[in-house]
């Protein structure tokens, strides 16, 4: 007589550590187990998602998946004994991504003449559609270039999250990548932009003394720092 219930084990034995939700290998294996002294094959039920699997090969009580195809997955074995009884089902789950993102950026702030901005820009990134966004994994570096200088490096209080603020003058060179969740990493990308936030400077070259008659009055607008940018 046998009144015990088989115990079945799911677990990842190759691809992943232990616990790991997010996966970027190429293959996941899975090892599937029925501890009892009467297992039957065919009264064991593996699903992927919900979905059975049919051709999974037994040997003894073990078998193994490999899960090559990217996405979420849910890996359950259910099932009896050959003489009925009911195990309770186990699985394990994990996220198969082995596509690096597409970062986008995106610029916001008022746009002037020659796509000079006016004030503020403030850069933001994007992997559109990618559900493993890790939100807190953008690096990027800037740098930061006046008219006839040296281009210098800005020092960000933050290189790794989705959006920042630019404010000062000058012409920006932004470097940028990400990586997602399973970590995979995106290729390196730049964007340029310009900010031009200071006004004009009106000087008015009148003749000196007292005129009685027609005279010359000269308007000079001057821009010390930004004469090659107009906004």
């Amino acid at each position: 007589v046998d009144t015990k219930d088989p115990i079945f084990k799911v677990s990842v034995e190759a691809g992943a550590k232990p616990g790991q939700k997010y996966v970027s290998s190429s293959v996941v294996r899975v090892l599937l187990k029925a501890e009892d002294d009467n297992v039957d094959p065919a009264k064991l039920v593996v699903t992927d998602n919900g979905e059975v699997i049919h051709d999974v090969k037994w040997f003894a009580n073990t078998a193994s998946l490999a899960i090559i195809e990217d996405g979420t997955h849910k890996i359950e074995l259910s099932g009896t004994d050959a003489v009925g009884n009911t195990g309770e089902p186990s699985s394990v789950s994990f996220v198969l991504d082995t596509i690096a993102p597409d970062v986008t950026p995106s610029l916001s702030g008022s746009i002037g003449n020659n796509g000079v901005y006016r004030g503020q820009v403030t850069v933001s990134f994007s992997l559109g559609d990618e559900p493993n966004e890790d939100t807190n994994n953008y690096h990027w570096t800037a740098t930061r270039t006046l008219p006839n200088q040296q281009p210098e490096e800005i020092s960000l209080t933050a290189t790794n999250f989705k959006t920042y603020p630019f404010t000062a003058d000058g012409t920006y060179h932004i470097t940028f990548y990400a990586v997602d969740l399973a970590g995979n990493v995106s290729e390196t990308k730049s964007v340029d932009f310009a900010i031009d936030a200071t006004a004009p400077q009106a000087q008015i070259i009148a003749p000196e003394g007292t005129v009685t008659n027609d005279a010359n009055v000269t308007f000079n607008i001057r821009k010390p720092m930004w004469e090659g940018l107009t906004a």
